[in-house]
This record gives C-alpha cells, structure tokens and sequence, in this order.
C-alpha cells in the first residue's frame, strides 16, 4: 500500500485531464502527468487545485525525463 508519508513520487503517463492525478495528489503524493495532448492538458491544468501535480507535454515512448527523474 502506498504511504504518502514516503514521499512517494508518481509518473501519471497519458493522464488526460488528470483525474488518477487528482486522486494521489489528495493523498498528498508529488504527481508528474504527461499526455500528448497540449489540449487536453489545459483541462487537466484548469480542473487542477493542487499544489503538488504538475502536467507536461510529452510523448510516453520519448519520455523527456533523465533516470531517477524527481
């Protein structure tokens, strides 16, 4: 079971608008979300009210990230 006293760090890959993204934010989990629409993250990126979720443009075959990004 995730902890989020852990600090765990999640990648939500093609994460839409962002709604499993919301759902481990609220458990106060830091939360990256990629998806390859610019458009569909701007709904994501209204709808968010978190501090701790960010959302990018990326392709999950490319991911933009180096290893043990955090």
């Amino acid at each position: 079971m995730l902890d989020g006293e852990d600090k765990i760090k999640i990648l939500d890959i093609c994460t839409g608008t962002g709604t499993q993204a919301f759902a481990f934010a609220k458990r106060s989990y830091g939360v990256m979300g990629i998806d390859l629409s610019e458009e569909i993250l701007r709904v994501a990126k209204k709808r968010n009210k978190y501090e701790n979720v960010r959302f990018v443009v990326a392709d999950a075959a490319k991911m933009p990230f180096e290893p043990d990004y955090c």
